[in-house]
């Protein structure tokens, strides 16, 4: 008769891991819940070093670039009627805001799938000191907000470079 009580080193049970050696990646609700939490966190960007990982968590994206005398600021809004964007420049702050309706309350309908998204959207972007508020222009066309600000005397000057001596 053979004792089974006793394991040999070679025929010892393998301890299996318990945890993944990689942390599995965050699932879609989390990572959209993480977003939004980071959003009302810093719900404003500055214009030339906006947070690229935040974009768009309010609702739209943006593009900002700049020439030599003026800011530009695209938004892209499809599905928006004009009538329900709201531009505003105060105390440094670029503002947009806008609306988007739903089109999913049609009761002759089953909606099997609503992927679109609707209600309130807004973003916030803190613009250089000294940017004029009467100077600023706002045009709508097919879906795209294209937001011009004439940058202040103090940065629309041109850039000189400046030589590099040795020693």
């Amino acid at each position: 008769m053979q004792d089974d009580s006793k394991e040999t080193p070679e025929h010892a049970p393998v301890a299996r891991e318990t945890f993944p050696t990689a942390l599995p990646p965050l699932d879609p609700f989390r990572e959209g819940m993480e977003r939004l939490f980071r959003a009302f966190a810093m719900p404003e960007m500055n214009w030339r070093s906006g947070n690229v990982q935040n974009a768009g968590t309010l609702g739209f994206r943006i593009d900002v670039s700049e020439t030599e005398t003026e800011i530009q600021v695209v938004a892209d809004l499809p599905g928006v009627d004009k009538q329900s964007i709201d531009v505003t420049l105060e105390q440094g702050l670029l503002r947009i805001r806008a609306e988007k309706s739903s089109d999913t309350s049609a009761s002759d309908r089953t909606w099997h799938i609503v992927e679109r998204s609707y209600g309130a959207l807004s973003r916030a972007i803190r613009v250089p000191d000294g940017v004029d508020p009467e100077a600023v222009n706002a045009t709508f066309k097919d879906g795209l907000l294209t937001i011009s600000l004439r940058k202040p005397k103090e940065l629309a000057t041109k850039a000189r470079k400046i030589a590099v001596s040795v020693g």
